[in-house]
């Protein structure tokens, strides 16, 4: 409703305010209880905080164990920059710059399992017959940069560069040896939440099946079906439904 919303920017005015002081926003709620956390999920992003659901019947070791984690950096940004042929995919303009091969995200708090995903793509060849200086034909590998901002635990204002080359391949068996699955089920489920929010199931169903197709053995991708079913499941009861509890599934899985 219009006051719930009203309310929910009340929130994430005054975590803004927090935002620089190392402190992370936190959302719990039950097992099958339903508290909208598609409104609430804001306040813990911008503080880079977790949203979890507990089992009441193991409230005190699921919430021991959800507390467990130290933040290791506060007032973290971070911006990659890909070679000038490629794209981010997937990604809103607001977040991208320099013909959508630069991405900047304001990250915030970070603990050691806080994790930055994104997809990208070869621009349109319009785009790379303007590239005179660029030879795809002898080209073998691109550079691609992370920039991360930060300040230390102790208030020091830090800057990290890390800078690789990437081998390509036109081989599309070739390109999948190597694939962490980890992190493509992490980046699939955000992506595929995010669609399922905008009410477009199917999408979402086949975006998870095109993922599952990167891996490199009948074992991996076995692996990575079991590990999304749930997902799929909740996406499923939503459109059958329209459950805010599933909606809840959703928005945990978009924010991980």
């Amino acid at each position: 409703t219009a006051t719930t919303e009203i309310y929910t920017q009340a929130f994430v005015g005054s975590v803004r305010c927090v935002q620089e002081t190392g402190i992370i926003v936190s959302i719990i709620s039950l097992v099958s209880s339903e508290c909208r956390l598609d409104l609430l999920s804001p306040i813990a992003n911008l503080t880079s905080g977790d949203i979890v659901r507990i089992d009441p019947t193991k409230l005190s070791t699921d919430f021991s164990a959800f507390i467990s984690e130290k933040i290791i950096a506060t007032a973290v940004n971070v911006k990659v920059k890909l070679h000038k042929v490629l794209q981010y995919r997937r990604v809103l303009p607001e977040f991208l710059s320099e013909d959508k091969s630069v991405y900047t995200l304001k990250v915030g708090n970070v603990t050691r399992d806080t994790q930055v995903t994104f997809e990208y793509c070869m621009k349109p060849i319009s785009q790379l017959a303007l590239m005179a200086d660029v030879d795809l034909a002898v080209q073998k590998k691109f550079p691609f940069q992370a920039q991360i901002e930060y300040k230390s635990l102790d208030g020091k204002k830090c800057v990290k560069v890390i800078t690789q080359f990437q081998e390509f391949t036109e081989k599309i068996e070739e390109s999948k040896q190597g694939v962490n699955m980890n992190v493509v089920q992490t980046h699939s489920l955000r992506s595929a939440a995010e669609i399922a929010q905008r009410g477009n199931y199917e999408e979402s169903s086949r975006s998870i099946e095109q993922y599952a197709q990167l891996a490199s053995n009948p074992t991996e991708k076995k692996k990575f079906k079991n590990a999304t079913v749930p997902f799929q499941k909740a996406v499923m009861r939503q459109k059958q439904t329209g459950s805010n509890a599933q909606c809840d599934e959703m928005t945990i899985q978009m924010n991980k």
